[in-house]
């Protein structure tokens, strides 16, 4: 037994050895470096992290949190707020903080999706070497290659192949009525509380599955009825598990009436861009465009990068697996998955946007709620599927030309996706006065505050201050997506604070680069007059804000300062270098 589990556990160390260089940028400081350029997606799932490490060790809703958009508060989720993950991390976040947890959480997705990926496939029919290469193809393949510099859970994908073994295995009569529905259903919930994105996006193909599976058992009462109660028997134990989340996601406060991401259903893809990588990317995704690093041969937006090296590698294992059920169920799959990533309103070359069958069901519920790119991983996971199975035929074949033809598979499957550097990344100060005696003297925990630099989508350190201090004051402003006026959805408004978020951001960046991407733009620095100063007191007060927060951080805090000093006193500072101002309470 020892010596059949010696290989996965070779296997598991390879893997991690990978991860490890890919993110070695934070590994050297995995405490104080945060994945990109210390900005957006990373610091927002930081403070995710925190919040269910915070929510379980307080015995708090996980589901909604006033920490966040105080005094509204947000809904976990209608976010990508990694639920599950984050309490399964929560030790490592209450030991060490969450900045090393969720650089633990985008290394180990990728180790963990690699050997879930590669151990379902072997589980499914491959031999173990060919399932293990088709497991590195899924796990360090664009497709998250993408999300690992950005998005904990898209890496974070391991559940989402031992959710789709569960229901092949159950499919198949390999299990027990009792342990096929338990099994499905603690996946299915898993999945949920992971990602809703990728759990509708594999969602869809499980429940084709079962379609299918039903229409060719019509004639056979017993299996169908063998199918219902396995149905019925997950819908059941699923409907308890998930009670809790479907109540908040649907009904909870600040739930999302519409769609959350119901913006991206506009994005569209250049075709060709899927194939044809761009001049600054040469053979590898991780390349730079003219505005960032990127991931992919063009659009951000992108479906995936597939690349003509892959593209070969893909038509000679068709050419050699064609006869088998399994490779044909695979490439449908796969064809499905990209026209989908493709978006509403793809892109010809000479052509323009040409019709997509996913407008015809990008208004459904579900479908709305998915960035199409994403459908990219269910495209790589079925090609890398027929490729290893490619490559298992041919080794087994007597001629040496078979041999050499499995390792030219290989070769070209991987060729492209070599990434030329390893992943951005970038030392963030966290500002630790909040957790000092001092700090916790001047803001006493639940306090309402208002932070510099205001908490947004781009400029979200303030987050990771809170993240850092256990979440034990509430903060105004953040990185989340909320219901708008009418339900729908949107980042967190600026609403009342925009002479705040004006002289904070002014404040914040240089002056050429003073812009707003969201959650709207930056309009100019109020002057600096009493009627200014006026309009900052009343904000502050009718808002009940305890305490105004300034880090010595940004290209101008002494600005904000002076004005703060005008409008609210000469305030408080210590030999940190962060000054605080005490609110009154409004009279009214």
């Amino acid at each position: 037994m020892r010596a059949r589990r010696a290989p996965w556990w070779w296997y598991g160390l390879g893997t991690t050895l990978v991860a490890l260089a890919l993110y070695q940028r934070v590994v050297a400081h995995p405490t104080s470096t945060v994945l990109g350029w210390g900005i957006d997606d990373p610091i927002q799932q930081t403070w995710f992290v925190a919040w269910s490490a915070h929510a379980a060790a307080h015995g708090l809703n996980p589901f909604f949190s006033g920490a966040m958009n105080a005094p509204h508060g947000i809904n976990l989720m209608t976010n990508t707020s990694l639920l599950a993950v984050g309490y399964l991390v929560a030790p490592l976040t209450w030991l060490v903080g969450p900045v090393f947890s969720l650089n633990v959480i985008f290394v180990g997705g990728v180790v963990a999706t690699a050997l879930s990926a590669a151990l379902v496939m072997h589980r499914q029919g491959l031999e173990r070497g060919p399932a293990m290469f088709g497991g590195a193809l899924v796990a360090l393949g664009p497709a998250l290659l993408i999300h690992g510099q950005n998005h904990a859970f898209m890496v974070a994908s391991a559940g989402l192949c031992w959710w789709i073994d569960a229901v092949l295995q159950s499919l198949s009569g390999r299990w027990s009525l009792r342990r096929a529905a338990l099994s499905t259903s603690l996946w299915t919930a898993w999945c949920f509380l992971v990602s809703l994105e990728t759990f509708f996006i594999v969602g869809v193909f499980l429940l084709g599955a079962l379609v299918v599976v039903a229409i060719t058992r019509v004639s056979r009462r017993d299996r169908v009825r063998e199918l219902m109660l396995y149905v019925l028997g997950v819908g059941a134990v699923s409907a308890v598990l998930l009670a809790a989340p479907l109540y908040a996601l649907m009904a909870g406060r600040q739930h999302i009436a519409g769609p959350p991401h119901a913006w991206v259903t506009q994005l569209t893809t250049t075709w060709s861009q899927l194939i044809r990588p761009g001049t600054w990317v040469a053979i590898a995704p991780l390349g730079r465009d003219p505005r960032h690093h990127v991931f992919l041969s063009g659009s951000f937006f992108n479906g995936g990068y597939l690349g003509v090296f892959f593209l070969l590698a893909v038509l000679v294992a068709l050419a050699v697996t064609w006869s088998r059920r399994r490779t044909r169920v695979a490439l449908l799959v796969a064809v499905i998955a990209l026209l989908a990533s493709g978006g509403a309103h793809p892109q010809l070359p000479g052509l323009g946007s040409v019709w997509s069958p996913y407008r015809l069901v990008v208004g459904l519920p579900g479908f709305s709620s998915v960035m199409p790119r994403n459908f990219s991983v269910v495209v790589l996971a079925a090609l890398a599927w027929i490729i290893a199975d490619a490559v298992q035929e041919l080794s087994h074949r007597s001629r040496m030309t078979s041999r050499g033809a499995a390792v030219a598979i290989a070769v070209l499957a991987v060729v492209g996706f070599v990434p030329n550097q390893a992943y951005a990344a970038r030392y963030v100060k966290v500002e630790r006065w909040y957790s000092s005696p001092a700090g916790t003297h001047a803001v006493p925990d639940n306090s309402l505050v208002l932070a510099y630099p205001y908490p947004e989508g781009v400029r979200n350190v303030s987050l990771l201050d809170q993240a850092d201090a256990a979440l034990r004051y509430r903060l105004v402003g953040g990185q989340a997506i909320v219901p708008s006026v009418t339900g729908s959805a949107q980042q967190v408004p600026v609403g009342p604070y925009r002479p705040f978020y004006d002289l904070f951001v002014r404040s914040y960046e240089r002056p050429t680069f003073a812009f707003g991407i969201y959650p709207e733009p930056v309009g100019p620095l109020p002057p600096d007059t009493p009627a200014t100063w006026h309009q900052l007191a009343a904000v502050a007060t009718t808002a009940h804000i305890n305490r105004i927060v300034v880090t010595p951080r940004g290209h101008d805090p002494a600005q904000v300062r002076r004005y703060l000093t005008h409008a609210f006193g000469s305030g408080h500072h210590d030999a940190s270098g962060v000054w605080w101002w005490d609110i009154p309470r409004s009279k009214s």
